[in-house]
Order: structure tokens, then C-alpha cells, then sequence
């Protein structure tokens, strides 16, 4: 018997100590999958013990962050595919790029202009629109004028509010047509974006700034030797010259994008206020019905208020002051100061020129005067021979 159990006890050591060596034979494998890293972590006891309920907590809890981190992935994947409506394009500025958060200070480059081509361009663009302008008035508006008999003083002013109304239809029109196609009118943030200032300029946005600034070459000279003087004319000049260096900073300095909205902002206005000036020169000639001063004026402070006001300094100004340094940061804005107050500057006569405008509706709704120019003097004139 002790013989038996001797061996009875040696044959179990031996056959657990076979069965161990077995175990030990196979492959340990290597915990895989979202959680391996958690599960790695953890000491190799824990989680090779079967009996251990807390085993499978770390893989669940890493499998529903990584759930949660791939659904605000899709999300904002969904939100920057999502076509931006009304509302975001005209009141909302948020935007799917992160900010840079850039915190250097402002060291401005040296200023340089553009290439000697595109100089010419300018220079032949504002010398052909004279020209077609002195055409257009001896073939086109003179012959017109005589027919309706209109008002000798009223001549220059016919041509004048004409020939705006001819090129500021086209001019916004084009602006518009390629400006809503591009990302950057809908959120204006993109206009800072990389590779802001080296930002293409595409071929369509070249011919728009090629014909803006020579068309502002041509302002000038029409305003100082062509056009009749009015109240507001050193301020006018001062236009001029504010938009046209605007204009070229834009172009060659990276700004183009903005550039594009201030052209957008500005011109739209420009086609109402040539039509009341040109409606109350056809009164003069031959009175119109009432109904037809009064439908046409308001389109005038209203587009005034809502394209030269508050979309300017909603898309324009805010977006060149503030989120310029946070998309673009100021190594970027090489010309911040100068640009923004070029800026500044327009937006003053803007709402210098919305008083005039209002001054003439009180006067008409509250005076029963007619609709002059409160700049022109020849309205005044009129009123105290009246």
C-alpha cells in the first residue's frame, strides 16, 4: 500500500507537471484590435485570468471612445460638405478651418507692384473707356437727350448717370456670377486660408480687377476734367483714389479674395443711384408719374444698407480685421495696417453719402420736395428759384 501510494502520488505529480509543460508550449497572444494598447498596459495576470469580470471593461470603454471620436469625425465631415444657406452666408462666421491662433508680431515686408504687363492692361483699359465713353456720347446719349429736349443744364449730368449705369450693370453682374461660385463668399474666412498671400488669382478674378482698376483710372480723370463739380468733390476724389489703391493692394498682395466682396458690396448700389438720378432727369423733361419716382427711390437706401452697410462690414471689414490674423496670422498680413485702413476710410464715405441719401427722402416724405441730389447744386438752384 505505501508502495501503491508512493506511486500514485508520483504518477498525478508527473502528469500535472506533462500537462503544464503542454501549456506553456503554445504561443502567447498578443491582445489586438482598438483596445490592444489598454489591454497591454494592464499587468498580464489580469487579464489571462478568466475568472476576472473586469477584463473586458477597458476594451469596452476604448471600442465606445473610438465610436465617439469616428461620429464627430463623420459629423464634421457631413458639416463641411453641407452647402451653406441664407443664413450662414450673410449672418453666420463660422468656419470648418481651425484658426492658427498665431501670436507673432506684425513685421510688414517690402511693397512692391505689380508686374509691367498688368500695368499696361490698367493703363489701356481706363484710356479705351474714355475714349468709348466720348463715342457713346456723340453717337448714343446725344441723340437721345435731343429727342426727349432735356434740359441744357441737364446734359452733362444725362451722360454722367448713363454711362455709370452702362458699366455698373455689367461690372456687377460678372462679379457676381463668378463670385457666388467660389467658397470664399460663403464664408469669408476662406479668403485667408493657405496659401494666403500667395493665393492664385484665377483668370475671370484677374479680368475683373484689370477692368475695375482701369475703369477707376477713368473715374478719376472723368471726375476731375469731364463731369460737372458737386458738394461732395474732393470726397469723391478721395473715393477714387481710396478704391483704386485698394484695388491694386488686393490684387498684388494677396487680398484678392476680399477684393472680390468689396467690388460685390459697392457696385450693386451704384445701378439704383444712377436710375433715380436718370428717372428725375426724365422728369425734368417730361414729368413722369409719381408712382414711378416713388417704386424706384427705395431700392436705393434699402440695397445702400444692406450691401454698402452691413454685408461690408459683415464680409469685408470684420473679416480683414479680425479673422485675417486668426486664419492667416500677421507674418501673413504683410500690409494689415494700410489694407484695413483703406478700408476704414471707404466705409466712412459710405455712410457719409447714406445721410445725403436720407436727407433726401425726409425732405420728400416730410417736405413733398422732389428727388435731387442734395449734392448737386443745380437741385439747390432750382429750389430757390421755386
Amino acid at each position: 500500500v505505501p508502495l501503491r501510494c508512493s506511486f500514485s502520488v508520483c504518477h498525478t505529480s508527473e502528469a500535472q507537471r506533462a500537462k503544464g509543460t503542454a501549456q506553456s508550449k503554445k504561443p502567447f497572444q498578443t491582445p489586438r484590435g482598438p483596445a490592444a494598447h489598454t489591454l497591454i498596459d494592464r499587468p498580464v495576470a489580469h487579464h489571462l485570468d478568466p475568472k476576472n469580470e473586469r477584463s473586458g471593461a477597458p476594451q469596452a470603454k476604448s471600442n465606445e471612445q473610438r465610436k465617439e471620436k469616428e461620429k464627430e469625425k463623420e459629423s464634421s465631415r457631413k458639416m463641411a460638405s453641407v452647402e451653406p444657406g441664407f443664413y450662414e452666408i450673410w449672418f453666420d462666421d463660422s468656419c470648418t478651418v481651425n484658426p492658427l491662433t498665431d501670436l507673432r508680431v506684425l513685421s510688414p515686408r517690402e511693397l512692391t507692384f505689380p508686374q509691367t504687363i498688368v500695368c499696361f492692361q490698367i493703363l489701356a483699359i481706363g484710356i479705351l473707356f474714355t475714349l468709348l465713353r466720348s463715342w457713346t456720347v456723340r453717337c448714343i446719349l446725344g441723340p437721345i437727350a435731343d429727342r426727349m429736349k432735356m434740359l441744357t443744364d441737364d446734359y452733362p449730368r444725362f451722360f454722367e448717370s448713363a454711362w455709370q449705369m452702362t458699366y455698373y450693370t455689367g461690372a456687377w453682374f460678372t462679379c457676381a456670377y463668378f463670385a457666388h461660385q467660389a467658397e470664399f463668399f460663403k464664408r469669408a474666412c476662406l479668403s485667408w486660408v493657405e496659401p494666403f498671400p500667395y493665393q492664385p488669382v484665377p483668370l475671370g478674378f484677374h479680368w475683373i480687377y484689370i477692368l475695375s482698376l482701369g475703369w477707376y483710372l477713368h473715374c478719376f480723370y472723368a471726375h476731375v476734367f469731364l463731369d460737372p463739380r458737386k458738394k461732395d468733390y474732393y470726397e469723391m476724389l478721395i473715393h477714387h483714389v481710396v478704391t483704386f489703391a485698394l484695388l491694386l493692394f488686393a490684387y498684388s498682395k494677396g487680398y484678392s479674395r476680399i477684393g472680390v466682396l468689396v467690388l460685390y458690396c459697392m457696385d450693386v448700389c451704384d445701378i439704383f443711384l444712377h436710375i433715380c438720378k436718370l428717372l428725375r432727369i426724365f422728369d425734368n423733361a417730361k414729368p413722369l408719374p409719381s408712382y414711378v419716382k416713388n417704386f424706384a427711390f427705395p431700392f436705393l437706401p434699402i440695397s445702400w444698407v444692406v450691401f454698402r452697410i452691413f454685408f461690408f462690414v459683415r464680409k469685408v471689414v470684420y473679416s480683414a480685421c479680425v479673422q485675417s490674423t486668426d486664419y492667416g496670422s500677421w507674418r501673413n498680413n504683410t500690409h494689415y495696417i494700410p489694407f484695413n485702413g483703406l478700408l476704414i476710410v471707404l466705409l466712412f464715405l459710405q455712410i457719409m453719402w447714406f445721410y445725403y441719401i436720407m436727407k433726401t427722402a425726409f425732405r420728400h416724405v416730410f417736405m413733398g420736395a422732389e428727388f435731387d441730389d442734395e449734392r448737386d447744386p443745380h437741385a439747390h438752384d432750382k429750389r430757390k428759384s421755386q
